[in-house]
């Protein structure tokens, strides 16, 4: 009998439709029955039972997934994760930094948040032996890792941390000044392993079998997740990131709270209670994380794509009058590059129409008085256009944020 280990505390029937697939995934093709197990206590209980189990299977951290099949012979077979939270870790073209190891002691920019910080080795990495650029918590998630890139090649910081859609979406011209050291998750992924000793072949039977793994792709989509293939790209980073702390990864793995409170206890000045507190709420493998990963996909998505809808002048900026998005098809009407707009300031682009001056105007936006207003567009060219502007302020990351749609009259 296989034992699937889960740490849900409450599961909707999406999740059951998923533990009904797979285990009638291995009664019909292993000829196996399947005990499904709730042992609570995040996926650390889990990681204790896989264990100690010759037919175990269940639902564990990507690095605990790592760890289960180089000591305990373990097969991850899929992984779950967040759409589009891998990141670049990106330098210029022609320097001569090869390895994570050659940025010691450099300046390095990190499009994330601190939540990232608590968990992620690889960025604990930077964060111990780099000068973290001071813009780095300045700007608005996504926006903010253009900017990055635009420090970067203009020689402000050796090297960014970006998302990789940020850096697909990059145009041709601005990728070939710099190049990839290297690809991770962010937020590490779910990752659903079994024991070996069940059946040597159970990762090709698995993921071979395309009926299956769409049906549980449309359960992941439920969750606005993805699924992923299990892959080895990123490991080399997470181990040597993890030794750089002077422990092995077997010991980072076992003394998961420890190990990461000793990252953070020397570099940092937060209280190490609330640290620890947030590590807790973060190593719990449970619908408070997917509900996590929700919302970062939502207001991600939402933003991104904002700026993609065609035939829309669109320029997003801070009160303070910091440009941090702009839609391509504001960049085409007014013959400005992403990269030349992003080094300006709202108030030399937009020039009030009426005795009030932009910067009294944008106040008002600010305290919901103003919702649109006419003004003079400086272009490229040093021309004008008159232009009729419609104003929206959302909040993000504790900030706010005004969204313009532009007119032409």
């Amino acid at each position: 009998m296989i034992n699937l280990y889960h740490s849900f505390y409450h599961i909707d029937k999406n999740f059951y439709r998923l533990l009904d697939l797979i285990s009638n995934f291995f009664t019909q093709k292993l000829n196996q029955s399947v005990s499904v197990k709730f042992v609570g206590d995040g996926a650390s209980s889990v990681l204790e039972n896989l264990k100690n189990d010759n037919y175990g299977s269940g639902f564990v951290s990507e690095y605990e997934a790592i760890y289960l099949e180089a000591f305990y012979e373990y097969i991850p077979l899929i992984k779950i994760g967040i759409t589009n939270l891998n990141a670049f870790i990106i330098v210029r073209r022609y320097s001569n930094f090869r390895r994570i190891e050659d940025l010691k002691r450099k300046s390095i920019g990190i499009q994330t948040g601190r939540e990232f910080y608590l968990y992620n080795p690889i960025i604990s990495f930077f964060v111990k032996n780099c000068n973290v650029s001071e813009d780095t918590n300045k700007g608005y998630f996504p926006f903010m890792g253009y900017q990055l890139v635009t420090n970067l090649i203009d020689n402000y910081i050796d090297a960014a941390i970006i998302l990789k859609n940020i850096y697909e979406s990059l145009d041709e011209e601005v990728k070939k000044k710099v190049k990839i050291l290297g690809e991770f998750s962010t937020f590490p992924g779910f990752v659903f392993v079994m024991n070996s000793k069940v059946d040597p072949d159970v990762y090709k039977k698995f993921t071979s079998d395309s009926q299956f793994i769409e049906e549980l792709r449309k359960i992941c989509y439920s969750y606005q997740l993805d699924l992923e293939e299990v892959t080895r790209t990123d490991r080399s980073l997470i181990i040597g990131a993890i030794e750089d702390h002077n422990i092995t990864f077997k010991e980072f793995i076992e003394n998961f709270e420890n190990d990461i409170i000793s990252f953070f206890s020397s570099e940092s000045g937060w209280e190490l209670k609330q640290l620890r507190d947030r590590v807790n709420n973060l190593t719990r493998f449970n619908e408070k994380l997917v509900e996590l990963y929700k919302s970062l996909k939502e207001s991600r998505d939402k933003l991104t794509d904002l700026l993609e809808i065609p035939f829309e002048n669109i320029i997003i900026f801070s009160k303070d009058g910091k440009i941090t998005g702009v839609s391509r098809y504001f960049l085409k009407n007014f013959k400005y590059s992403r990269r030349e707009l992003m080094k300006k300031n709202i108030f030399g682009v937009l020039i009030s129409d009426g005795s009030l001056k932009m910067e009294k105007i944008i106040n008002e936006v600010d305290y919901g008085l103003v919702h649109s207003c006419k003004a003079q567009l400086k272009c490229r060219d040093n021309t004008f256009v008159p232009v009729k502007i419609n104003f929206n302020v959302i909040e993000m990351d504790e900030k706010k944020l005004i969204i313009g749609i532009v007119n032409k009259m």
